[in-house]
């Protein structure tokens, strides 16, 4: 289940909020398992609720520059993840962030310059990157992106993008 407002906060800036909710089993058929050295657990199942909550903000600076920013945390409740007897062992929250900021060149053509950090436990990654967007406008409410750009993950990779999407 999920959920999302939009709430006008002037006649250029946007804030959002949204929220999901989840319900998951776990379980365990000893019958389709190989094990070395068999190992009962205590449960063969369970069932869990997980939560996530995410916040947006969207603004025009000016006509030729948008800012987005936002925040998102997932298993905001910390549900249980062990067939074991441990309370200790849950699935931690994790927690993302987000800025962009849009530069249009003209009507048709953007640069785009971004940050997304996410964290949960000890792991993390940093990425960050440029591109530029061709809009083409195919119906009068849906227009054709056509978005290129390089990425960079912090201490690991390189990414390049090449992509199409239809905004409606």
């Amino acid at each position: 289940f999920s959920a999302s407002n939009r709430f006008i906060v002037s006649k250029n800036s946007n804030f959002y909020i949204g929220s999901s909710l989840g319900f998951f089993q776990r379980s365990i058929d000893y019958d389709l398992v190989v094990l070395n050295d068999f190992e009962q657990f205590p449960y063969t199942g369970y069932k869990f609720i997980d939560a996530s909550i995410g916040l947006s903000y969207d603004k025009e600076i000016n006509s030729s520059t948008h800012l987005i920013t936002g925040l998102s945390l997932f298993h905001i409740n910390k549900p249980k993840q062990t067939l074991q007897n441990n309370k200790d062992v849950f699935l931690k929250q994790n927690n993302n962030y987000h800025f962009t900021i849009i530069y249009y060149f003209n009507r048709k053509l953007q640069f785009t310059s971004s940050i997304f950090y996410s964290g949960q436990g000890k792991s993390n990654e940093l990425v960050y990157g440029s591109g530029i967007n061709y809009l083409v406008k195919v119906k009068e409410n849906e227009t054709l992106v056509l978005r290129s750009a390089f990425d960079i993950r912090k201490k690991d990779a390189i990414i390049s993008v090449l992509g199409l999407k239809i905004d409606n």
